[in-house]
């Protein structure tokens, strides 16, 4: 053993020789010679007591709920014509960008790119509210109402307000289970077939769609409610909640609770539902809709037993329109772009062409093929919501708003960063919900915004919000006049522009791919989102999401890593002693780090990794406590290293040692009981040689531990069972003769830690502002020397 350990010291020495040698001087400052520079910094070595004496620790104090509610109140009764004015316009940003607007500059290019956005309203309007469960045309009234009120109240230049897939489908679930609870419908045709709104029958059959006129608050509360009374309904709760939040402030809460993976994996379980659902139009047929968990089964259940009657015309027609639309997406788009950047409007063309063959060849008539129908042409007269509606929605409600103002955000965050301006995130809340609120009487469902026609709006040169003003004067023009032209568009038409619309949400798979390489946790957080949401139901599996990253990060919380450090020679630095090979442990001193906050959840954890990891043994350490290595002054470490040397490379032979802890324990043993109390760190100086440090995996047995150091670097917060784990641990440790140091707390931890009376046992001399000068302060180590290796006792 003595023979290994005169290695380890001739390799320790060598390592250090080597360091030495590699430090060059260039240009003043010292290199080493694979050019890495080197940082040398000369300051005392600091505890938190002397840090904040030193250098004026002020810390600012919270106003307590008094002081608050006096100042918002004091605020709130000053009122002035100045104040009113300031508030107007945070809640209109048009007032500020609108009197700056260059018309010479950016008006055609507005105008360009509003009729380009507002041409792509038209096949998603029809199409997402079909999707939904709503007539046609109500996709229109989303794509008109609702965007008004966001080009007066939106901080975002280039989002695209409308209809969007996700929020359709999770509101066709409302529309279908709370429009059909009544199997009579009662319905009073239009014959003038004018100023009429559609509404579905019970049955969800596309030939079923009849006609009726508003009629009184009498004679509907008899009926059970059409589905835009439902979707009408659910848009104002969806506007009540995103205005809610944006009192509250919690904009950016919800995008925190609202992970990367549960919207990715949320999304494309919507693509996945949505293809499912397009399905019976692809193909031509009749499936009856479900509602609950598992009804994705039962749908494909009936689609493969129904497979035999499929229309073939209806599959010739939508695999020649989505063979269209996805050559212009991949093919002729990339190529136009480098020409023109208004885009082919191949979705409007195959809805026209679409609509024209089936009105030429009598589609409906000899091949059975199912159309839109009547088509009103003006817009619809404003009613209030049936407001009796309004506690079945509300869960659901609050699910789309939260999902519907996150994807919102998100849009407008790419597009705010990639131009250059910024988007306020309380103000969204603000402008989406009185979107929705404003929408909801005219008949409309909830909106949000679209990448793909916020990518075209961008694309074709929209600057500012006036180019979402033109897409709605150009969607306006279609209510007015073109609007009944659509009577024989047929439904298979819409659905594979719907599904090739998905792309983007389908390509979201990659993600899932990405996280198993990088992290199995968010990986599973994707899986259990994705496979609820299609299996169970949407408000099941975004709760899913949720649960799952709770757990997590309850895991992650409750075991982070927990390393045992040594010290990196002629650094400051501290690293893992079992993956850095060159780190040296300090003889006497454990240095123990813990990776995370230290709270009720983990510190039985943190006291049992705090043993196992550092191998410190308190039964052991308590009888060890009654001998002490003799004292050495450090100033005289070269002129004992030179008496040492034994002339063959040792750095001291054995019976020297030996002799040496014989003196300690005699004179340990003149001394009191008293001796259990920690002793200051100059009693505790080791005798070593210049620097002491142990190579840990060179000697079998390690020096006798007087210090542990708790390194709290990555120890965000402490909580009551925390601090309470602490203080008893300091007692123990106390007990055993061994004295506790704590360093690199954070300000916020060092406050924990007052308030729970913790540094009341624990000096606040022994708590350090870092680890180094934990050290230094505990064994006089002296950071540019070479360190020795004590050998194996």
């Amino acid at each position: 053993m003595r023979s290994s350990c005169r290695g380890a010291g001739r390799e320790t020495t060598a390592m250090a020789q080597e360091e030495s040698v590699r430090l060059v001087p260039v240009n003043g400052a010292v290199t080493t010679l694979d050019g890495l520079r080197m940082v040398q910094v000369t300051r005392p070595a600091l505890t938190v007591a002397c840090r904040s004496s030193l250098y004026d620790h002020c810390p600012a104090q919270a106003p307590d709920l008094r002081e608050r509610v006096r100042r918002q109140t004091h605020a709130c009764s000053r009122c002035s014509l100045g104040r009113l004015w300031s508030a107007v316009r945070a809640r209109l940003p048009i007032l500020d960008w609108l009197p700056e607007y260059r018309v010479c500059h950016v008006l055609l290019g507005d105008v360009i790119a509003g009729v380009t956005v507002g041409v792509m309203h038209i096949p998603q309007g029809l199409g997402y509210a079909m999707l939904a469960g709503l007539p046609p045309i109500t996709g229109l009234y989303m794509s008109f109402f609702p965007v008004l009120v966001y080009v007066l109240m939106g901080t975002s230049r280039h989002v695209s307000i409308g209809t969007f897939a996700v929020s359709c489908m999770m509101m066709e679930k409302l529309v279908l289970e709370l429009s059909t609870r009544d199997s009579t419908l009662t319905t009073t045709p239009d014959p003038a077939g004018e100023n009429g709104t559609l509404v579905l029958a019970p049955d969800g059959s596309p030939h079923s769609v009849v006609t009726s006129v508003n009629t009184t608050a009498a004679s509907t509360a008899a009926v059970s409610p059409s589905p835009q009374e439902v979707a009408a309904v659910l848009a104002l709760v969806v506007g009540i909640w995103q205005v809610l939040m944006g009192v509250l402030q919690m904009g950016q809460v919800f995008l925190v609770l609202l992970s990367h993976m549960i919207i990715s994996a949320f999304t494309t379980s919507i693509a996945f539902l949505v293809l499912t659902s397009q399905l019976k139009n692809v193909l031509g047929i009749p499936v009856s809709r479900y509602s609950g968990p598992f009804k994705t089964v039962h749908t494909y259940r009936d689609l493969c037993l129904g497979l035999p009657a499929a229309n073939p015309v209806v599959v010739v027609v939508s695999v020649v329109c989505i063979i269209a639309l996805v050559v212009n997406n991949e093919i002729l788009k990339p190529r136009m772009r480098k020409v023109s950047r208004i885009p082919v409007p191949m979705e409007l063309l195959v809805v026209v062409v679409g609509t024209a063959v089936s009105d030429l060849l009598h589609l409906e008539e000899r091949h059975h093929v199912t159309v839109v129908g009547h088509v009103p042409t003006g817009l619809p007269f404003p009613s209030a919501p049936r407001m009796e509606l309004l506690p079945s929605v509300l869960v659901d409600g609050f699910l789309i708003a939260l999902i519907s103002y996150t994807s919102t955000f998100s849009i407008a965050k790419i597009f705010a960063q990639r131009q250059g301006y910024t988007v306020d995130a309380v103000q969204e809340l603000y402008a989406q919900g009185m979107s929705n609120a404003f929408g909801s009487f005219f008949s409309c469902g909830p909106v949000a915004a679209s990448m793909s026609r916020s990518l075209i709006q961008e694309a074709a040169g929209g600057v500012n919000q006036l180019t979402t003003a033109f897409s709605c004067a150009f969607v306006a023009l279609v209510l007015s006049v073109i609007g009944p032209y659509f009577r024989t568009l047929p439904h298979c038409v819409l659905s594979a522009v719907i599904l090739v619309s998905l792309k983007g949400l389908f390509l979201q798979v990659k993600d899932l791919a990405k996280l198993w390489s990088s992290s199995r946790l968010d990986a599973a957080i994707w899986l259990a989102t994705f496979v609820v949401s299609v299996v169970v139901g949407l408000d099941y599996g975004l709760l899913a999401g949720l649960a799952a990253s709770a757990v997590v990060l309850l895991l992650r919380s409750q075991r982070p890593p927990a390393l045992h450090l040594g010290h990196v020679p002629f650094t400051d630095l501290y690293l893992d002693l079992d993956t850095y090979h060159k780190v040296v442990k300090v003889p006497g001193v454990k240095i123990f780090q813990f990776g995370g906050p230290l709270h009720f959840g983990n510190a039985s954890y943190f006291h049992s990794s705090l043993f196992s990891v550092t191998g410190l043994d308190l039964a052991a350490a308590k009888p060890a406590a009654t001998t002490t290595v003799p004292l050495m002054d450090t100033r005289q470490s070269e002129e004992d290293t030179s008496s040492q040397d034994n002339g063959d490379g040792d750095i001291m032979n054995q019976d020297e040692v030996n002799e040496g802890m014989n003196q300690a324990s005699t004179q340990e043993a003149d001394k009191d009981s008293s001796s259990s109390q920690p002793p200051s760190s100059r009693d505790l100086t080791l005798a070593t040689v210049g620097s002491q440090a142990v190579k840990s995996s060179t000697c079998s047995t390690s020096p006798v531990c007087r210090w542990l150091v708790l390194d709290l670097s990555f120890v965000s917060f402490v909580d009551t069972t925390g601090a309470s784990l602490l203080r008893q641990l300091h007692r123990d440790l106390q007990t055993a003769g061994v004295t506790l140091c704590l360093a690199s707390a954070s300000d916020r931890v060092v406050d924990a830690l007052e308030r729970c009376s913790v540094l009341e046992e624990i000096s606040r001399d022994l708590v350090f502002h870092s680890t180094h000068d934990a050290v230094t302060t505990i064994t006089s180590l002296d950071p540019y020397h070479s360190p020795a290796t004590v050998p194996d006792l």
